[in-house]
């Protein structure tokens, strides 16, 4: 709940303003009865960069919605003010005089703490018994004309196999419900043991359907792809949200059934709304082992795949790379199996892959680069899945590859080649027991210039020797090269993102949550299966990452997975939302230690 109290509040407000910031807390009633709602509403203005809300204690009240964030921005004779507020819904567990301690959040170096709050309870009288009696009725209306299912594709599957939840709303069209509003999410589920990817399902139109005689429209509002990373029971936590209703209730005439009172025909009906809560309950998996004794060619895939490979020529020369080119297509977690291992002719180097996805294809291309000349075969290939269908793993073959390698026009001899060893007999001579003899003669003399020329070429040789295979030692690390491009792939991941902003598509929150993800990954080698929120604040905190760095990460994360859920309009521009996550950007590159 406190990281994603947490989440709600780290917002990055700019705008020009000179009023100061104020923290406040506030309720609808002070003076309330034990059946009675009760809004409690922190409201933070003219601030910018929050983070590090922490909501008080509230034991002695029920939770019956919240927390719901929700800001906006006014502009009076020239002044830009903002304000930004987190909401609940509470009820009295006991009468009394019951108090809500202070709320307190971050901005900047300082931190603000609300006013406490005494509020007086009594216990229900017989009337609000009859009100509560009625409200009763309301909620159980309600779970049966609006509510959501989750409905699994696969709930028996292998590790590393995908099975996806689909959840949906479902509303009675022919019920006293006659308009809905949902704001968003109160719990979003953290699918602990999966790798979770949110599924895009803005284009959704929805469609009527008959249960039990009643036409619901069914709406498809979250769809995520789980690829269990572990096996056993796993659960799939429970998804609420929240929703503002207007329901059509009869105007105020007595009536022998309390349910009469609040629904009734048209024509002698109004309209009022109410806020309801709709929960979807824990989904659980059973995951099993993947078998025994995989081959030494499995690295991970699980699914059903073919493969396909081709190299960019069969005659090339030492100047020129040869692309070497790997295509998996099909079905399963592409996101999570490692990248082919190839097996290289002698002298021959390459460096880690370029990947690209595109649908059910995953395509590797790798440079391979010839030192020496001469008639090269690269290897056959072999590369192995596991098939949930057929419950054992299954192998691909690539062909081998006859390469001509020419000397190119910067080819120089790097080593003893075949002929030269060939050679070695005729260089040795028999060495003469008499002492030598010299004569005085007229011989050349070396300038001291060219003598000190000549004993530094050893040196230098040396020097870019040890150049050469430190870049090779440091471009042969996939840890280290990954590490060093981690900030390069993410900014070009960001542009992307900036673009989607600008067009205010919803595939942005989905873009950033990929930034931020692969980011994390590559900096720290954490291997995506294992990418999620507590492997990653463990991996920042045993490297020495300034929490108020690591809180912000995993803020981020959270505020981003809600707004790409809610399938309603977003206060907050996407753009602010892209300039904090360019903020964070640099606040990691900047703050972390030790990484």
């Amino acid at each position: 709940m406190s990281r994603l109290l947490t989440a709600l509040m780290i917002c990055s407000i700019a705008w020009n303003t000179q009023a100061q910031t104020e923290f406040t807390a506030s309720v609808s009633s002070s003076t309330v009865t034990t059946a009675d709602r009760i809004e409690l509403v922190f409201e933070l203005s003219n601030a910018s960069s929050a983070s590090g809300f922490r909501a008080p204690s509230m034991s002695d009240f029920k939770i019956l919605g919240g927390p719901m964030q929700s800001s906006n921005m006014s502009i009076i004779n020239g002044k830009t003010s903002q304000r930004f507020s987190i909401k609940y819904v509470l009820q009295a567990r006991k009468a009394g005089k019951l108090t809500i301690g202070p709320a307190s959040v971050r901005v900047g170096s300082n931190t603000y703490v609300s006013e406490p709050i005494t509020i007086s309870v009594t216990e229900q009288t017989a009337n609000t018994q009859e009100e509560r009696s009625a409200e009763q009725q309301i909620n159980d209306f309600l779970r049966n004309n609006f509510y959501i299912k989750a409905e699994v594709s696969d709930r028996n599957i292998y590790t590393g196999d995908d099975t996806y939840i689909t959840y949906k709303l479902y509303v009675n069209a022919r019920s006293e419900i006659y308009d809905y509003r949902v704001n968003g999410a109160t719990k979003v589920p953290d699918y602990n043991g999966f790798y979770a990817q949110d599924l895009d399902v803005t284009d959704n139109k929805g469609e009527y359907v008959n249960i039990n005689g009643q036409q619901f429209l069914v709406q498809t509002v979250k769809k995520v792809k789980l690829t269990p990373q572990r096996s056993g029971k796993l659960t799939a936590d429970p998804l609420s949200i929240d929703a503002t209703l207007t329901l059509r209730v009869k105007s105020q005439r007595k009536s022998n059934s309390v349910f009469e009172e609040f629904f009734g025909n048209s024509f002698s009906s109004s309209y009022e709304r109410y806020n309801y809560v709709a929960t979807a309950p824990a989904i659980e998996i059973n995951v099993k082992e993947l078998p025994a004794n995989a081959p030494a060619s499995f690295h991970g895939a699980v699914g059903s795949f073919t493969m396909e490979t081709g190299i960019s020529g069969e005659a090339i020369t030492t100047d020129d790379p040869l692309t070497y080119r790997i295509t998996i297509k099909g079905s399963g977690n592409f996101e999570l199996f490692e990248a082919p291992e190839l097996t290289l002719p002698p002298g021959w180097e390459t460096y880690e892959p370029n990947i690209q996805q595109s649908g059910g294809a995953r395509t590797f291309e790798y440079l391979l680069i010839p030192r020496n000349p001469g008639t090269y075969e690269i290897p056959a290939y072999e590369w192995t899945y596991f098939s949930p269908d057929l419950g054992k793993y299954q192998t691909l073959t690539a062909p081998a590859y006859t390469v001509d390698v020419a000397a190119g026009k910067s080819y120089t001899v790097q080593g003893n080649t075949g002929d030269a060893i060939e050679q070695l007999d005729t260089d040795i001579r028999f060495i003469s027991r008499n002492a030598p003899r010299f004569r005085r003669g007229a011989g050349e003399t070396i300038s001291t210039n060219l003598l000190l020329a000549g004993a530094g070429l050893p040196l230098l040789a040396l020097a870019l020797l040890l150049l050469v295979d430190y870049g090779r030692r440091k471009g042969a690390d996939p840890a280290a090269a990954k590490n060093r491009r981690a900030g390069a792939v993410a900014r070009k991941r960001l542009k992307k993102a900036k673009e989607l902003a600008a067009s205010d598509d919803r595939r942005f929150y989905d873009e950033a949550i990929r930034v931020i993800w692969g980011y994390l990954g590559d900096k720290f080698q954490i291997p995506a299966g294992s990418l999620n929120k507590e492997n990653i604040e463990a991996a920042l905190t045993a490297r020495a990452v300034d929490p108020s760095v690591i809180a912000a990460t995993l803020d981020l994360l959270q505020q981003m997975e809600m707004a790409l859920f809610s399938p309603v309009g977003q206060d907050r521009p996407m753009q602010d939302a892209h300039q904090q996550l360019e903020n964070w950007m640099l606040q990691m590159e900047k703050g972390r230690k030790g990484s």
